[in-house]
């Protein structure tokens, strides 16, 4: 199901990522397993992800970028939404999406939930978003 159709974008909704660090890098503050946590809300539309044991987070930067902050910063983080610092930032539409200077991210199971969004301009004439 994963890919681009006529009218539809369809995504895999990935609900843990697994952060690990890229070999020679001498990252130590962002590796560990980041889970869906509701109760967060959301950043920039889009959910938080937290490890609980490292005190991190992973949330959306733009849309097309996604950072690691400290939980404890994240208030700060949901009132500037893109406008704060991060240490580490990349991904693209997900966390698993794109280049991380430093990180390897990856979904932390097989994807088996898709999100289904009508293209921007097309009509969904199947009620399928």
């Amino acid at each position: 199901a994963e890919g681009v159709w006529e009218s539809y974008t369809v995504d895999p909704v990935v609900r843990e990522w697994v952060v690990s660090v890229k070999p020679f890098s001498n990252v130590t503050d962002a590796a560990g397993k980041y889970v869906r946590d509701i109760r967060l809300g959301k950043v920039n539309g889009l959910p938080v992800f937290v490890d609980w044991n490292a005190r991190r987070a992973i949330v959306s930067r733009s849309g097309t970028k996604w950072a690691i902050v400290e939980v404890e910063r994240l208030p700060e983080v949901k009132r500037n939404q893109a406008g704060f610092e991060a240490v580490h930032v990349g991904g693209g539409r997900s966390p698993g999406d794109g280049p991380w200077e430093e990180l390897l991210v990856e979904a932390a199971k097989p994807v088996t939930c898709w999100r289904l969004d009508t293209k921007l301009g097309a009509e969904d004439t199947e009620g399928c978003a």
